[in-house]
């Protein structure tokens, strides 16, 4: 039921100029019936026979990935309808942004004043504050399911380490800071 609403949650997108890429991780569940009950092409399935971990997953989307940007949903993460339209419309006017996300937590999706991104940390910090953020753990609002990312990111710095099975790959946002915004 979960997988179901993420998928209407990207089907009802204003955006429509997208494609979704379902990877089936080697789970137990009946993953394929859900997406083939969207009825909509533009939803690709793949399966792996083995569970190998997220970021396993994750990178086959990235490199099979042909838009210009890339969003990453896990099956219980829901989005705001117009968060294709608005964040895409951001890139493109900012070319020299690398990537956009939102405020993490699970409150009401769409614009969040400023005040509420300072208060959840979750507000622009320049680059170096970010690198520090990540190493020490302090004050990461980095999500997934709010972020969307130039494709060419990850031409440029790689992928996501697929030794880690459990947690984000806090290097390769190190990574990102470094080199990108």
């Amino acid at each position: 039921e979960l997988l179901k609403q993420t998928l209407q949650s990207i089907k009802n997108q204003s955006f429509q100029d997208w494609e979704c890429l379902v990877v089936d991780d080697g789970s137990t569940v009946p993953i394929k019936p859900v997406v083939d009950g969207m009825e909509d092409a533009r939803f690709v399935f793949h399966r792996f026979e083995e569970n190998r971990g997220i970021p396993h997953g994750a990178n086959w989307c990235y490199k099979k990935a042909k838009g210009e940007f890339i969003q990453t949903l896990g099956c219980d993460e829901f989005i705001w309808e117009k968060k294709f339209e608005v964040q895409v419309s951001f890139l493109d006017k900012f070319q020299d942004v690398d990537c956009v996300w939102g405020v993490p937590g699970n409150g009401q999706m769409g614009p969040v004043p400023s005040w509420e991104q300072y208060t959840l940390k979750a507000h622009n910090r320049s680059n170096a504050h970010w690198v520090k953020n990540l190493l020490l753990l302090e004050g990461v609002p980095i999500g997934g399911g709010s972020a969307l990312w130039r494709t060419e990111v990850f031409d440029s710095i790689g992928y996501f380490d697929p030794q880690l099975t459990a947690f984000s790959d806090h290097e390769w946002f190190v990574r990102f800071f470094e080199l990108h915004s």
